[in-house]
């Protein structure tokens, strides 16, 4: 999981367990406890569901980062590429002009 996703589920679980103290010393605890594992399981259930979306869907955050790296690599090879066909035809049609005014 990332960090951000790890954060969340502590910040969760850092409030129920606040609520878990607050409610613990009311008169009808038992039913405090049993409303609060429901929302709980409730909770945890969708964000297993969340987990596994993710999973499926993006794949591994590091295998991510690698191909996004590996492309940003691949334009930097690309753009430099560019620069010397460019400077190559600027060469080429001045060479051509210069040809060509020879001609006439």
């Amino acid at each position: 999981m990332s960090d951000i996703q790890d954060a969340r589920m502590l910040s969760i679980e850092q409030r129920l367990l606040s609520i878990e103290k607050d409610m613990s010393g009311s008169s009808n605890s038992a039913e405090v406890e049993k409303a609060l594992n429901a929302y709980q399981h409730q909770v945890l259930s969708k964000l297993k569901a969340i987990r596994s979306k993710i999973l499926e869907e993006g794949g591994d955050v590091g295998t991510i980062k690698k191909e996004r790296d590996e492309a940003m690599a691949q334009n930097a090879l690309l753009k430099k590429d560019i620069e010397k066909q460019n400077y190559r035809i600027e060469h080429l049609i001045k060479a051509l002009n210069e040809a060509e005014q020879r001609n006439q």
